[in-house]
């Protein structure tokens, strides 16, 4: 076990280098419904798939323990990463980077991040009862406190553009809003890596120790569970049809495919030495892409796709 490591991450015994920069990409890469973005916390990228499994490209750089990711209704992806820093990087759909900012003023040990509708980042701070709302230029803008939390790690934005976190040592979940206020929260007998939000409200939760995924209302009651083959699961997201879900383990290089009650339907290995972390899937109205210098795509890449994705959620299709 790596001595810097502590909280979810010493529960895997993992620390590693983190990923600044775009090793490999297409000249046009894009975001397409239906593509994965998994995150590695110990092999230092985010690789992204197509849903058949082909992987697409590589982000990869410097640093130290690269945890969350998600998109902006822009098309950025956005990850955190623990150090040096720690801290939030941000990159266009074309792969390139376009801003750093650290949190270490603030917390230490950043979790999950997801946005807002209107492109606020919300970010679990896992050495902290709380979560810390960011501007994409790096403003901290609000610390909601979460009361009694241990490590806030997993979140995500539902479709009401409302937060639900996960707190992995507390074995709870959090409901705030993006104001800051506190909706509500629920106690549960298992330890809750990362949360998606179905379309009527329900939860899907992944089951860290219990290798499960718990459906949840939205008050906590369990609806259903079902054992899922990764270890340690962290990663969840819904197809972009809401119907199905992607599930990864820390432990298990490989992305699992199941329907809502369990049944198996696909599942690809992931590239190389992977370790997947969270997970993103590009939701059916994609966020822009990269269009061809002078062409149309370039002035209608901001139009009613992006206006169709700000009413979508960020962590998912669903």
């Amino acid at each position: 076990m790596c001595s810097r490591c502590s909280g979810p991450a010493a529960f895997f015994g993992s620390c590693c280098l983190v990923a600044l920069s775009l090793l490999s990409a297409p000249a046009h890469a894009q975001f397409l419904p239906g593509d994965i973005l998994v995150n590695g916390f110990a092999s230092s990228s985010i690789q992204q798939y197509r849903p058949n499994g082909i992987l697409v490209r590589t982000f990869t750089g410097t640093g130290r323990g690269w945890e969350g990711d998600s998109l902006t209704p822009t098309g950025s992806l956005v990850t955190t990463f623990n150090s040096p820093g720690p801290g939030i990087d941000l990159f266009n759909a074309a792969g390139s980077q376009t801003n750093t900012f650290g949190t270490g003023n603030t917390f230490a040990k950043p979790g999950d991040v997801s946005v807002f509708a209107d492109g606020t980042l919300a970010v679990s701070a896992q050495d902290g009862a709380s979560v810390h709302y960011y501007s994409q230029s790096g403003v901290m803008l609000k610390t909601v406190p979460l009361a009694g939390a241990v490590s806030p790690f997993g979140n995500t934005v539902a479709p009401d553009n409302t937060l639900y976190v996960a707190d992995f040592d507390g074995k709870r979940i959090y409901h705030v809003n993006e104001a800051g206020s506190t909706l509500g929260s629920f106690s549960t007998d298992f330890t809750p890596g990362d949360v998606v939000v179905a379309a009527d409200g329900t939860l899907y939760v992944s089951d860290v120790k219990n290798v499960e995924v718990k459906h949840l209302s939205a008050a906590g009651a369990v609806l259903n569970k079902f054992s899922i083959e990764p270890l340690n699961p962290i990663g969840i997201g819904f197809a972009p049809d809401g119907n199905s879900l992607y599930v990864s383990g820390q432990t298990t290089p490989i992305v699992f495919h199941y329907s809502l009650t369990g049944t198996l339907l696909d599942q690809f290995a992931l590239s190389g030495s992977f370790t997947p972390d969270f997970l993103t899937v590009v939701p059916n109205a994609p966020p822009p892409s990269v269009p061809e210098p002078g062409s149309i795509a370039l002035l209608a890449s901001f139009g009613l796709t992006g206006a169709a994705f700000l009413a979508r959620r960020r962590k998912t299709g669903a």
